[in-house]
């Protein structure tokens, strides 16, 4: 990660994302910390300098991983959370982008 930290800091500069979603623990200690645990951190949103706000969820691989089918349902329903937080997110930054009074629609997030 330590070799390609440059290009993705400036793939990341000219996208110039509200929000960016580490998917797993490997990114999301690559890009927030070391510390940083997906199964204890997850969802919480941090300021940065690559964003205004930087998250994780697990790696949507790791729920295929899951011991049975009882346990993959719990997962993929966390993991649906997570993203319906980052959704939400996204939404009030756009709207703080374009104005209270606008209406946003992003296509990513169904909203």
């Amino acid at each position: 990660m330590t070799a390609c930290r440059p290009w993705l800091e400036a793939e990341i500069a000219n996208v110039d994302p509200q929000i960016v979603v580490c998917l797993g623990a490997t990114a999301a200690q690559a890009l927030i910390g070391k510390t940083f645990r997906v199964t204890r951190d997850g969802g919480q949103f941090f300021a940065t300098d690559l964003a205004p706000l930087i998250t994780a969820t697990v790696h949507p691989f790791s729920i295929l991983r899951a011991p049975d089918e009882q346990a993959r349902a719990a997962e993929m329903r966390e993991f649906v959370r997570d993203l319906t937080r980052i959704g939400e997110k996204l939404r009030e930054a756009l709207r703080a982008l374009v104005g209270r009074r606008a209406r946003v629609y992003c296509p990513a997030v169904g909203m």
